[in-house]
């Protein structure tokens, strides 16, 4: 047989298995499904870490030093500068306060392992401290640790990963449902091919069954959690796992979740759902249906938009779009809606490698009540940061304003512990001097909070009084001689 022959035989074979595949695997909806949760997951951890916020996230230890100042009135109310520090589990902060920009009380405090220390720097000579400790069963004493490590972009992506295989793994193709969905993206209409998983209680418990078996058999898996808690091991998880084993039996087959994805194309997602069904005991046919929603797709502007939903039974409760300008500037607009009120949050977002900013304007019911401005900027990477905050209301007359700046790897000073009174053991003379000057502030805040109420009284419009019902006593009656 000619060798061309041969050759475009068998590439006509392989053309028609290629076709034949492909029309299998779109018709699978098993592959379906995986392709786009595969998709999904893969852009989650792919995320980068390499943000402004997870410069200083990152940092073991960083001091905060803080001036903050709440108006009232357009006056002074309240104001607090000093300054934090935080380093692994300790945390030490020395502030002082005012009142109508009068000194009012300085604190200084240092919490370590298991005690805490403290004084009133205008009262106290020295700390006073009160231990922290909890009496465990043997007599030893301990206090929780919440001093966690973070995750390592590949810990991260194995996790989701492990997660994500514990869904797949023992996927059927008649546990999913597919059909046909236009969904209305901004001013476009997109035509999808909706893929979803309806998970029971039952079938929720085998996941996380099947994905504490694929974590407690993964050494990496259980060395990256231990991050997060010290106290998980693979024994740790075999207990929950056992647990969960012996409720399986037990458990409804009534659908209490749903995964839907929505793909335009091959492997386009434009939008993902997920809906808790809440199901009522006593009427087995009554639910509550609460979905998070999330639209990913390019506007009519040809601008990258992300638009995020949470339904009560296909009622809005609270949605945000996000509309990229630019690569590093987003337009956003947050509506939430309780059914008596709505408020709206609108405004600019910055986000790129040195700078975070927010400047919003909040309305309630379409009524402008507050502006809201955040930015966070970097004087010197893994170093020094400049932290701003402030939020008034329309008048710019009452409202909190904060300045901070970050300093990342630095020390807590140096604390005298060693001359600190239990405060178990603090004498009656050293009581009535801390007494008193607690009691003199209380009376000089509670004046001037006196003074507050009369200024606004001063401000609000009085409400006209009652006639009583008497006609001739109306103002709005017209005056003798005018008829």
């Amino acid at each position: 047989m000619n060798g061309k022959k041969v050759i475009s035989i068998l590439l006509f074979v392989v053309a028609l298995a290629m076709i034949g595949s492909g029309v299998y695997l779109m018709n699978s909806k098993k592959y379906i499904f995986e392709t786009a949760m595969k998709k999904v997951f893969s852009t989650i951890t792919e995320v980068s870490n390499e943000t402004l916020l997870n410069e200083m996230l990152n940092s073991d230890k960083y001091k905060i030093t803080t001036n903050t100042k709440m108006n009232l009135l357009g006056e002074s109310f309240i104001s607090v500068s000093g300054d934090y520090h935080i380093s692994n589990n300790d945390i030490y902060f020395n502030l002082d306060s005012k009142v109508a920009e009068e000194d009012f009380i300085g604190l200084e405090a240092f919490l370590d392992d298991d005690r805490m220390y403290y004084k009133i720097k205008e009262a106290m000579e020295t700390f006073y401290y009160t231990d922290l400790a909890i009496s465990d069963t043997d007599g030893t004493s301990s206090i929780p640790s919440f001093k966690t490590e973070n995750l390592e972009k590949k810990e991260f992506k194995l996790l989701v990963n492990l997660f994500r295989d514990s869904i797949l793994d023992d996927l059927k193709d008649n546990e999913l449902n597919k059909s046909s969905e236009t969904l209305n993206l901004g001013s476009k209409e997109v035509k999808t091919t909706k893929i979803s998983l309806s998970i029971s209680e039952k079938k929720f418990f085998q996941i996380i069954i099947k994905y504490l078996d694929l974590i407690g058999n993964d050494t990496s898996a259980i060395k990256a959690l231990q991050k997060l808690d010290s106290e998980i091991t693979k024994e740790y998880i075999e207990e929950i796992k056992a647990s969960l084993e012996e409720k399986l039996d037990a458990s409804d087959t009534t659908e209490i979740l749903n995964i839907a994805f929505y793909l335009e194309g091959f492997n386009n997602v434009r939008r993902i759902e997920l809906s808790l069904i809440e199901n009522y005991e006593i009427d087995s046919e009554a639910s509550n249906t609460y979905t998070i929603s999330y639209d990913s797709y390019t506007n009519s502007s040809s601008n990258k938009v992300i638009a995020f939903k949470i339904l009560e039974n296909d009622i809005d409760r609270l949605s945000y779009e996000g509309i990229y300008t630019t690569d590093s500037n987003i337009d956003i607009t947050l509506i939430l809606n309780n059914e008596e009120q709505i408020t709206t949050v609108a405004g600019t977002l910055i986000l790129s490698d040195s700078e975070l900013s927010l400047d919003l304007t909040a309305s309630l019911d379409e009524e402008e009540i507050a502006v809201i401005n955040y930015k966070l900027t970097r004087v010197t990477k893994d170093k020094e940061y400049k932290m701003e905050f402030s939020f008034y209301d329309t008048s710019q007359e009452n409202g909190i304003v904060s300045m901070n700046t970050i300093y990342l790897n630095e020390d807590l000073p140096t604390i005298d512990t060693e001359s600190a009174t239990d405060a178990k053991e603090v004498s009656e003379e050293e009581m009535d001097i801390v007494n008193s000057f607690v009691a003199e502030k209380i009376n000089i805040f509670s004046n001037y909070i006196v003074e507050l109420f009369g200024k606004l009284e001063t401000l609000t419009p009085e409400t006209p009084t009652p006639n009583d019902g008497n006609l001739l006593d109306n103002d709005l009656l017209p005056s003798e001689g005018t008829l």
